[in-house]
């Protein structure tokens, strides 16, 4: 943030605000995130960036939905709905409509909660999310065991089992490329290396 803040990069400060906001939410420092997030989410708003916006009405809705403030968090998320689906963003559309699922989750409003979620699963399957479609998984399991109906939330507890299953595969894919690219790198160096001692060798 300082380094950003001294290059006079809003955007930049923007975003760094953002995840300092983020950190102190998953530490249960609600006041400062807050304060961070909505600093944020003032510099988007004097840059026009949409899509920053939208992200710190979801940081915001999150840091609300944490402290139990259902009608403030469904009222950021809700928000940043209406601003990814005017953007075409799929993905945040997705987190968007899963944030307010769980929010009237925990209102104890399964009906709506059922709605939300089965849209953000339906548009996760569509663009590929595993990592949406496993939230939309959680939430749907949550609103049919709450209404009692356990054999739906069986089905998709089985579901969260097979997207954890394939995320865990698709982590072990990337982790293995990336070894196979650094071993590709070391070779290509040592080559190199072993090239220019020759040349050096001959001269």
């Amino acid at each position: 943030l300082k380094i950003e803040e001294q290059l006079g990069d809003q955007q930049g400060i923007a975003i760094m605000l953002g995840n300092i906001g983020i950190i102190y939410t998953e530490q249960g420092d609600y006041p400062k995130a807050l304060d961070y997030n909505t600093r944020s989410l003032k510099i988007y708003e004097q840059l026009d960036d949409q899509l920053g916006i939208a992200a710190s009405l979801t940081n915001i809705g999150g840091n609300y939905q944490k402290q139990g403030d259902s009608p403030k968090a469904l009222d950021y998320h809700t928000r940043s709905l209406t601003l990814r689906e005017q953007m075409g963003d799929q993905q945040g559309t997705v987190i968007s409509l899963n944030n307010i699922g769980r929010n009237y989750q925990k209102q104890g409003d399964s009906p709506k909660a059922l709605s939300y979620c089965q849209k953000g699963y339906d548009l996760a399957l569509i663009i590929g999310a595993l990592k949406e479609q496993k939230d939309a998984y959680q939430c749907l399991y949550d609103a049919y065991k709450a209404m009692g109906k356990g054999n739906e939330a069986l089905m998709y507890l089985e579901k969260i089992q097979v997207v954890d299953d394939s995320l865990h595969s698709e982590e072990t894919s990337k982790q293995l490329q990336q070894m196979e690219f650094s071993k590709q790198v070391l070779a290509d160096s040592i080559t190199t290396a072993e090239k220019e001692r020759l040349v050096e060798e001959a001269h």
